[in-house]
C-alpha cells in the first residue's frame, strides 16, 4: 500500500507487477491486495502485470479478469491484453514473459520461445538493451546451479547474449548478480515484496 501511494503522488508513466497476489490469486485477495491499493493509480499510470504461481492456484481466473477490467475502465491508458508484454522506450526493450501458466517456473512452449527470441533479436538489431522480466528465477541464491527456466528453456538465448538484464520476483530476497559464462547477463531479484531480510555480502 505504501508503494501504491508513491505511484499516486509521483505519477509514473508505467508500473510493472512481477506476480504473486497472495495467497492464491482469488477474487477477494485481488480485491483487497490489488484493486484497493492500485485502482486509484490506473488513470495516470499504465500498469503491466505478470502471472505467477500464486495466481495459478486459482487457475489465474482473477488475474485475467483484472486485466480485462482495468482495460475496460481505462481503454486509452491500460493496454495489456494477455500475460506477456513488450515495452520499447528510448534505448530499452522490456519483455515480460509468463513462467507460470504452462508449467511453474518454466517457459516450455516452442512457439512462445520462438516469439521471444524474435523480439530479443529485434531489440539487438535496433541497438536496444534487452531487459527480460519473469515471475520466476533463472538461478537461486546460495545454489550454484541454474533452474530449468535458464538451464533448459532459455539457455541458448542467454548464451548468445540476447539478454542484457534479467529481473524476476517470486523469491523473497533482493539481490544483484554479476554475469557469468553460463549466464552472461546482469540478474536481479527485485520482486521480493519488501520482505524483511538481513543484509549479506558475498
Amino acid at each position: 500500500r505504501y508503494i501504491a501511494r508513491q505511484f499516486q503522488t509521483r505519477r509514473f508513466p508505467c508500473a510493472i507487477h512481477l506476480g504473486d497476489v497472495y495467497y492464491a490469486g482469488r477474487k477477494g485477495e485481488f480485491e483487497k491486495h490489488f484493486r484497493g491499493p492500485l485502482d486509484p493509480v490506473l488513470p495516470s499510470t499504465e500498469l503491466f502485470m505478470l502471472n505467477s504461481n500464486h495466481e495459478m492456484y486459482s487457475g489465474s481466473k482473477w488475474y485475467f479478469r483484472y486485466l480485462d477490467d482495468k482495460r475496460a475502465a481505462h481503454p486509452g491508458r491500460q493496454r495489456q491484453e494477455g500475460s506477456q508484454f513488450v515495452l520499447r522506450t528510448g534505448p530499452f526493450q522490456i519483455i515480460g514473459i509468463d513462467t507460470a501458466y504452462h508449467n511453474h517456473g518454466r517457459y516450455p512452449v516452442d512457439a512462445l520461445r520462438q516469439q521471444l527470441e524474435a523480439r530479443l533479436r529485434e531489440g539487438k538489431a535496433d541497438q536496444r538493451i534487452n531487459i527480460l522480466l519473469s515471475a520466476d528465477h533463472p538461478y537461486e541464491y546460495g545454489n550454484g546451479g541454474n533452474t530449468s527456466l535458464l538451464g533448459e528453456d532459455l539457455r541458448e538465448m542467454a548464451r548468445t547474449n540476447l539478454i542484457d538484464l534479467w529481473f524476476w520476483g517470486n523469491t523473497h530476497y533482493c539481490a544483484l548478480f554479476d554475469r557469468s559464462p553460463e549466464a552472461p547477463f546482469f540478474g536481479s531479484c527485485i520482486g521480493h515484496g519488501g520482505f524483511p531480510y538481513g543484509r549479506k555480502r558475498h
